[in-house]
């Protein structure tokens, strides 16, 4: 009888899991982060990567300075000099302490012009002697392909020797996410932050902005794609008690506070 009460439980578990009401999940709150620091309430943290014009990752969000100087222009030694930690330095803070840390690998610098409008610059730019290439400054220097970018965070972070339970890799890519999936690579989860709801194969999270997940059917209807949902932006108490009540698996906030706050309800 014992035996047949645990097989049970067991299976009404498995069922549970299956739907996406894994009873004893909780969320943690994840604090976005450029140093990799985090206070003890907090659960994680959540660093946004870029890459300096000589292949390094560094821990910066915006593509550009308030100055309009691009990142991707910038040697590390300069953008050390503008306060910005290098990817290497964060992750070694991070050995030997628990808590999961989420990668956001940014995407480049979007070029709006048109196929005729970058034919013509890129033709006036090859023609164009090494004077004026001086006087156009690093503006004129061209960002690295996503990829490749993707790549160096990743080589880093195996040399880093980081636990890869609670490592995560945000990608912007979608075909980039079901490659790497196809890899199977054990050193890092894939995340996936989708502005529509849309899900590449393979990928092991979702991240979406809050304004995406309306309710816990949202959030069971998308766990039959992933294992994790994570939830980005939520920086009130109110949404973030909300989307704790739809049993979100990470919360990330710049509002460290709200960890303490959800705590105490």
């Amino acid at each position: 009888m014992q035996l047949l009460r645990r097989k049970f439980l067991i299976g009404f578990t498995l069922l549970l899991v299956m739907q996406g009401e894994f009873v004893l999940a909780r969320m943690r709150v994840v604090v976005q982060s450029m140093t990799g620091h985090r206070p003890s309430d907090v659960e994680g943290v959540c660093c946004p990567v870029r890459i300096s014009s000589d292949g390094v990752p560094v821990c910066v969000y915006d593509a550009r300075f308030p100055d309009g100087t691009r990142v991707a222009a910038l040697t590390a030694a300069e953008l050390a000099l503008r306060g910005v930690r290098p990817l290497k330095e964060v992750l070694d803070s991070c050995v030997g302490r628990p808590g999961c840390l989420f990668l956001d690998v940014r995407p480049p610098v979007v070029d709006s012009l048109t196929e005729k409008r970058r034919a013509e610059r890129l033709f006036v730019l090859q023609r164009v002697d090494s004077t004026l290439r001086r006087e156009s400054g690093p503006s004129a220097v061209p960002e690295e392909s996503y990829e490749l970018s993707v790549d160096r965070v990743l080589a880093m972070v195996r040399d880093a020797g980081l636990p890869a339970k609670n490592l995560w890799v945000v990608l912007h890519d979608p075909d980039l996410c079901t490659r790497l999936a196809e890899e199977r690579r054990p050193d890092v989860g894939i995340c996936y932050e989708s502005r529509d709801g849309f899900c590449p194969d393979g990928v092991d999270a979702l991240m979406l902005h809050w304004m995406r997940v309306g309710s816990k059917e949202t959030v069971r209807r998308l766990r039959r794609r992933v294992r994790r949902i994570v939830v980005w932006d939520v920086n009130t108490p109110e949404e973030a008690a909300r989307l704790r009540a739809c049993r979100v698996d990470y919360l990330v906030t710049d509002e460290p506070e709200l960890a303490r706050t959800l705590k105490r309800r």
